[in-house]
């Protein structure tokens, strides 16, 4: 994989400047589990990996159906970081919705959380491209599990390889007014976020 570009100014980047500065810091709590900093580093780089010998590159797109979670924003994250545009899949839409999204956006991977949505994927997944790779957060059999692909991968710094012309994210508009429409965010923003703060 490329070198880390410490001085990137891009969503993935800021995210990756800001953990690396208090590496013992709780980063993540829940009821049962602590994250630190590192951590949660720890966990980019190898979802990165992962993804990285899935075959993402600049200019992806990973479409991502979850609620809430460490490792969902972790695997943000690392796709922003590779370059790669994300597109959050609203849990509370319907399939229909869903299936739209994923293929306007051009989706080239779907993310499922496989604790909350294993019944959406079941529905969802029939419906789509046969070239989508699909990845389950937590074991599932509708695909490989991200988080064991992730453990095996072994430990790697996590990189910042964006281009200012990347799309970070596609957001989709609620549809109120007929389809709802994809708004992109480009790295380039984050640059010019920071330049007016």
């Amino acid at each position: 994989m490329p070198q880390p570009n410490h001085n990137a100014v891009d969503f993935g980047a800021q995210a990756l400047l800001a953990l690396r500065r208090f590496p013992d810091r709780v980063a993540f709590q829940s009821e049962t589990n602590r994250f630190s900093y590192s951590a949660t580093l720890d966990l980019i780089g190898r979802f990165q990996a992962v993804l990285a010998a899935r075959g993402r590159k600049n200019g992806d797109i990973i479409a991502i159906l979850t609620d809430n979670s460490f490792e969902s924003w972790c695997v943000t994250i690392a796709a922003q970081g590779l370059g790669c545009g994300v597109t959050a899949l609203h849990p509370k839409n319907a399939i229909a919705d869903h299936i739209y999204q994923v293929a306007d956006a051009g989706a080239k991977c779907l993310i499922i959380d496989a604790l909350g949505h294993s019944e959406s994927a079941s529905a969802l997944l029939p419906a789509l491209d046969a070239e989508i790779d699909i990845l389950a957060i937590g074991g599932a059999d509708f695909g490989p599990d991200l988080v064991a692909l992730a453990d095996a991968a072994g430990s790697t710094t996590p990189l910042s390889r964006a281009r200012p012309d990347d799309i970070a994210m596609i957001h989709y508009t609620g549809g109120t007014t007929g389809r709802a429409k994809g708004a992109v965010r480009l790295q380039g923003t984050a640059r010019a976020l920071l330049q007016k703060s």
